[in-house]
């Protein structure tokens, strides 16, 4: 299966493929505008990326203006083949645009935050990986996830403790 999804990974153009990586790194569902600012296409290559992927079925439209990978499968292997450099900068684009999953969505941005924190730490940034636990320790207890919050704070306490 994974080399099927490769193989139709390698037919799409470059900027095409893209806004497929923006899309695995925003998670499970993106709306257009933040596929747009995460891959960094304008507007008419990430329309034309996103109506190929609709076409060919890789995506299909879920909540108003937001979309999502039709199977997980689809979004693992288009993440992993983005490569580690790639995907660092489209979380970085995430965040810097305010960009997470489709407002409708809060429960897919706890992932999406501990992404943040966990890439923050790799790059020595400790600062910014506390500020990215706490946004998914804050968001998990607003949702009532006492069980992610837990997590998520020995996460926090763990980057406190390694000082």
């Amino acid at each position: 299966m994974r080399e099927l999804i490769r193989s139709r990974l390698a037919r799409l153009p470059l900027a095409a493929q893209a806004v497929l990586g923006a899309a695995a790194v925003l998670g499970r569902q993106a709306g257009f505008d933040r596929l747009r600012q995460v891959s960094g296409q304008n507007e008419d290559q990430a329309l034309a990326g996103l109506e190929v992927f609709l076409a060919g079925r890789l995506l299909r439209p879920a909540d108003p203006d937001c979309y999502a990978f039709t199977h997980d499968k689809i979004r693992d292997v288009v993440y992993a083949e983005a490569g580690l450099p790639r995907q660092q900068v489209y979380h970085r684009r995430a965040g810097a645009a305010g960009a997470g999953p489709c407002a409708g969505s809060p429960r897919f941005r706890i992932p999406y935050w501990r992404a943040l924190a966990v890439l923050a730490q790799a790059d020595g940034d400790e600062s910014a990986a506390r500020a990215h636990w706490r946004e998914a320790a804050a968001l998990a207890k607003e949702l009532g996830l006492p069980i992610e919050e837990r997590q998520i704070s020995a996460a926090l306490a763990r980057l406190d403790a390694s000082d």
